[in-house]
């Protein structure tokens, strides 16, 4: 969950329950019973996993907006490309440069 999270792929609280549940029984790791009727973790196991890793964000995902969605198009995609490649001729970047935090 951890590693999804650091590559912006989130998980609902439920997707995160189940998987919980998986690992715990792929893993052989004793759980409760009510996690096999229910095939996944209870709630009060995912409030104390968040409690523990505060790094993590599990919410519902959000839609993604209709301006968004629009936006994303071949015309914008190539003016963002056209725009950085200016960018790229202006500067000289080497593959080792960091970028400076904002």
């Amino acid at each position: 969950m951890i590693t999804a999270s650091d590559l912006y792929y989130g998980m609902s609280p439920k997707e995160a329950r189940v998987f919980a549940y998986q690992c715990a029984v792929k893993f052989g790791v004793k759980h409760p019973e009510q996690w096999d009727k229910a095939q996944r973790a209870g709630e009060d196991w995912l409030s104390g996993f968040l409690a523990r890793n505060p790094q993590l964000s599990i919410r519902a995902p959000e839609a993604t907006s209709l301006a968004r969605a629009t936006s994303f198009n071949k015309i914008n995609v190539k003016a963002f490309f056209d725009k950085l490649s200016v960018v790229m001729e202006r500067h000289t970047f080497e593959p080792n440069d960091n970028p400076s935090p904002i």
